[in-house]
């Protein structure tokens, strides 16, 4: 089911499992469209080729993605459906607690929104990774559900529509600022985080095979 809804606030976090958001800005008000994750009978062919901001956060906050190998599940995601024609990557960010993404969808992964295998692939991998590690640290992710025992992403996660180079750019350095905020504080310079694509545009540095110039698009 996709439909449009009407709010007037500056932020947007809609909780729906099967769902990923978009927004568009229009004075001061957002105009929220529900993508599907899977498909009946047609493709949502009016997301293919979309600029998209999209932020997913670990359940609870917590801070799941702060060991390195975690971000490394991330990391092969994005570089599998890079490869597959399924997504273009743009600029990333991996926090402990949250990744933002600027990536395109060009292709749907089977019935699949590729947003959509991106959160099955990393749970299945985090669970996996938790399971011979610390068992009793994937407790902290149980559920109820009938179809999972664990969450790993919180069922919030927001996508906005750059639909111009301004809006894209703003994107982009927040993203890129992420590292160096207030509340983090893990470098000086956002270009020495690992975890970002904030070397690839800041010194050209090409740390990830998969991602696009975002430069050449608008």
């Amino acid at each position: 089911m996709t439909g449009f809804f009407y709010v007037s606030s500056q932020q947007c976090f809609v909780s729906n499992e099967t769902h990923v958001i978009t927004t568009n800005h229009f004075f001061n008000t957002f105009f929220i469209l529900c993508i599907p994750t899977t498909t009946t009978n047609e493709n949502p062919t009016w997301l293919l080729a979309t600029f998209i901001f999209w932020t997913a956060t670990i359940n609870q906050w917590q801070y799941l993605l702060q060991d390195d190998r975690y971000k490394n599940v991330i990391i092969d995601s994005l570089k599998y459906l890079s490869e597959k024609g399924k997504i273009d990557v743009f600029a990333f960010v991996i926090m402990p607690n949250h990744v933002h993404f600027i990536w395109r969808i060009k292709a749907m992964n089977g019935k699949e929104t590729p947003h959509a295998s991106f959160l099955k692939y990393t749970a299945h991998e985090f669970r996996k990774m938790l399971m011979q590690e610390d068992p009793r640290r994937l407790l902290r992710y149980a559920v109820e559900a009938r179809n999972k025992a664990h969450e790993f992403w919180r069922r919030d996660s927001l996508a906005v529509h750059l639909y111009s180079s301004p809006v894209a750019n703003q994107k982009m350095n927040y993203i890129h600022l992420n590292p160096i905020s207030k509340h983090w504080k893990f470098v000086d310079d956002p270009c020495d985080y690992a975890y970002s694509t904030a070397s690839f545009y800041g010194r050209g540095r090409k740390d990830f095979s998969f991602v696009k110039d975002l430069q050449n698009e608008f």
